[in-house]
């Protein structure tokens, strides 16, 4: 037996297994009451959804399991007596989940059937970048067809071996690409029209794309001339040595200054020390030549090529020749592509910002072919001559006779003239419009696409069993709600006696917290907070010195000051809160990122709140406690009515 088909017997093997196993499942029951069991597969489903998927929940230990059994048994009878009293029947039930149902439907259609497999996919070209050339054609207006001839002719001469680049410079109207050959350097998914894309990552390198390629800018001759995995960002620092010294260019001069330095870097150079000694970018030499995180085409070409190209952290270049001079380039840091869901609301963003209306309008006509929509050509003719005087909102007699007539219909339901012109009242961006073909045809077409998007999102529940399952848990949810109102929260009442006297009782639970404000000197220097604290002792003012010098974020202009706070907020207030009376001053003391010195300011210490200031606080806590009660008084009449058994030993193979 060769080894390919042994692993294809092994594979089915495992399969049946396991799904043996699920089906033993179904047949194993942890939990009944009444006439319903839990079995263990349901009781994995239900736990996994609860702490956030199947890799956590089978880290957790059994007494995990049984309380959350307990829990659910629990549940899963107040689901059954919420049916029993009908309110899976309730008109308001039912409105409530109706409203909810709408709300969401067309943005989860959206979102499964554009948004998700649309930035996935995204997300897999852009792991890539393609440098590219193209030559470009604008169509003059009225010219478009004898523009496409053109463009085809040479991209027959490309194709029967004349050289790309020459071709670029001689026809391409893209005026800074044409003198590089066409080159427009490295691109990546999300950024480029969609049909440039689409054909980019579809050649091969060194080919060039079969067919011209029409963009909002023109007519494409496309050729990919390298492709490499993406690098989102890069972390580099540099060495400048401009042209000019004195105001007099010496390239020469120049380039033997940088050739000097880099061979002091090859011998163990400090390169930030040579940066700062040497660079001419004023912007980064103190920094020690550090630019910071960028990303591709954000320096200028060469630059961009050179520092893309080193490999590892700290790899040279060598000299690289730019229109500000020589570079000697250093790579200090690389960034690596970010998973899926980090990347997901970047993702989102390109895809709305480049192509999402584009994607919509293509489902949009797609749902109105599967909903056999009809245009009634005869009635648009009529409607377009009674309201080529008319701006929205305005009426006339010929007009009015028009308008019960259809103007479209989804498997045989109108919708008529009125029905259009009504929704076209209510929409801002219409207001005084005029009304001319081209208005109306328009307006047509934006309303008959949105009811067909409608009509495919009101069939969700049927259409997705994601979006069904979600509508019956919001549905459970709501059930639970209302007997929580009618068994709990309706029978909450509040006793002004009693509440006095459960404040009275519980005093200690409402407290005023120890409080301080005090002031702070910041300061990251050992040597400078030391001299600070010998300025204080020979008299110097705390406020003067904190405004001069404290080196925390915000806090010049505050003098240091730190307002009155609970002492649990941070560190600070808890050292703050061991100093006596207000004046005192601390040492000087070890804290995150330096040293500080505090001086107290106020000080107030904890104490019991009157009635009157604990009032809301107390009753929030009187209800709770009430609430409480009655809970469990409610579970009691369940456990009465349905008799729960649990069998908490079968837990033992959940999740094996």
């Amino acid at each position: 037996m060769n080894s390919k088909l042994t692993k294809i017997l092994l594979t089915i093997i495992f399969a049946c297994s396991v799904m043996w196993a699920q089906s033993k499942k179904n047949d194993v029951i942890v939990a009944k009451f009444k006439n319903q069991n839990i079995s263990l597969k349901e009781f994995e489903k239900a736990y996994a959804k609860n702490v956030g998927g199947i890799k956590k929940a089978k880290k957790d230990s059994m007494d995990d399991y049984k309380k959350f059994l307990d829990l659910y048994v629990k549940y899963k009878m107040k689901l059954a007596d919420a049916k029993e009293r009908g309110l899976d029947k309730d008109p308001s039930i039912l409105k409530e989940l109706n409203d909810y149902k709408k709300s969401i439907a067309s943005t989860f259609l959206i979102e499964k059937r554009l948004i998700e497999p649309e930035t996935k996919n995204l997300y897999e070209k852009r792991k890539w970048e393609y440098r590219v050339s193209h030559i470009m054609f604008i169509p003059q207006k009225g010219k478009e067809d004898s523009t496409y001839k053109l463009a085809e002719s040479v991209l027959k001469s490309a194709e029967n071996g004349a050289d790309f680049a020459t071709l670029a410079k001689k026809y391409s109207q893209d005026k800074n690409s044409a003198k590089e050959g066409g080159d427009i350097y490295y691109v990546t998914a999300g950024f480029l029209p969609l049909s440039f894309e689409n054909a980019v990552y579809s050649t091969k390198v060194g080919k060039i794309y079969p067919h011209v390629v029409k963009t909002r800018y023109g007519y494409h001759i496309i050729k990919v001339t390298d492709k490499r995995k993406r690098v989102p960002e890069i972390r580099a620092s540099h060495i400048l040595i401009s042209y000019t010294n004195k105001g007099k260019a010496d390239t020469a001069k120049a380039y033997n200054q940088a050739k000097t330095i880099l061979d002091s870097l090859k011998n163990g150079g400090n390169f930030g020390d040579l940066a700062k000694k040497y660079s001419n970018d004023t912007g980064s030499k103190d920094r020690g030549g550090d630019l910071g995180f960028f990303k591709r085409r954000r320096m200028v070409k060469p630059f961009d090529e050179a520092a893309f190209n080193l490999k590892k952290v700290g790899d040279l270049s060598g000299i690289v020749k730019t229109r500000y001079g020589y570079h000697i380039i250093k790579l200090t840091g690389k960034l690596s592509l970010p998973s899926y869901e980090k990347d997901k609301d970047n993702l989102v963003k390109l895809y709305k910002k480049n192509r999402f209306n584009e994607a919509m309008g293509k489902l949009a006509s797609q749902l109105r072919i599967k909903y056999k929509y009809k245009f009634y050509t005869t009635n648009f003719v009529k409607l377009v001559k009674s309201t080529d005087t008319l701006k929205v909102g305005q009426s006339n007699k010929s007009f009015d006779k028009l308008k019960n007539l259809p103007i479209f219909s989804f498997n045989g339901k109108t919708f008529s003239i009125d029905d259009v012109y009504s929704i076209i009242k209510k929409t801002k961006e219409y207001t005084n419009k005029k009304m001319t073909p081209d208005f109306i045809s328009n307006a047509i077409d934006k309303i008959s696409k949105d009811k067909a998007l409608n009509m495919e999102s009101s069939r969700l529940e049927e259409l997705n069993p994601q979006f069904a399952n979600l509508m019956n848990e919001y549905k459970k949810g709501l059930l639970i709600f209302k007997l929580q109102q009618d068994e709990v929260w309706k029978k909450v009442k509040i006793d002004s006696v009693k509440l006095l006297k459960y404040f009275n009782n519980n005093r200690k639970k409402f407290m005023w917290p120890n409080k301080v404000g005090f002031s702070e000197i910041f300061s990251k220097s050992d040597s400078l907070i030391k001299h600070y604290a010998e300025l204080i002792k020979k008299g110097a003012n705390f406020d003067t010195l904190a405004a001069k010098y404290t080196e925390r974020p915000g806090f010049k202009l505050k003098a240091g000051n730190w307002k009155l706070k609970d002492i649990n907020y941070n560190n600070l207030y808890q050292k703050a809160f061991t100093l006596n009376k207000p004046g005192e001053i601390s040492g000087l003391f070890k804290n995150y990122g330096g040293h500080s010195i505090l001086r107290l300011n106020k000080k107030i210490l904890a104490r019991e709140k009157t009635f009157k200031e604990a009032k809301n606080e107390a009753t929030a806590a009187y209800q709770e406690m009430q609430a409480h009660k009655l809970e469990n008084e409610y579970l009691r009449k369940l456990d009465k009515k349905y008799q729960p058994i649990i069998f908490p030993n079968k837990l033992s193979e959940a999740f094996k």
